[in-house]
């Protein structure tokens, strides 16, 4: 049976990605890739755009810009958060069972997580 890929061009995609990924890992390589994902989003990411903010000539445009790019710093640290939540879920059911999970609790694990990621930003 042929697999069918979606396009998916959000940021918040990439919490489905991680999870597909961490699936496919033993659980310290779940918890690993869920680290480095939160590490990546969450404070370099973040911090580079918040960098750029800071290093903007005149008060008028950063304020201009911290409205703009705000909002991405914001999701940035949701997604990084999501992101270690669901390789930790993962991580936790790898360490217990070895058997495959279905799409359908895939899909369920990276909704979860985006919605606990919601509450610790």
């Amino acid at each position: 049976m042929a697999r069918r890929y979606r396009r998916r061009s959000h940021l918040s995609s990439v919490v489905g990605d991680v999870v597909d990924i961490a699936f496919r890992l033993p659980w310290w390589g779940a918890l690993l890739l869920g680290f480095v994902a939160y590490l990546l989003f969450s404070v370099l990411l973040a911090g580079f755009i918040e960098s750029r903010i800071s290093m903007l000539q005149g008060p008028a445009m950063q304020a201009v810009a911290e409205s703009r790019l705000g909002r991405i710093v914001q999701i940035c640290g949701w997604v990084g958060n999501a992101c270690f939540i669901a390789s930790l879920f993962v991580a936790i059911r790898n360490y217990f069972t070895s058997e495959h999970a279905p799409r359908e609790e895939r899909g369920l694990i990276a909704f979860l997580a985006k919605i606990f990621g919601r509450g610790l930003d």
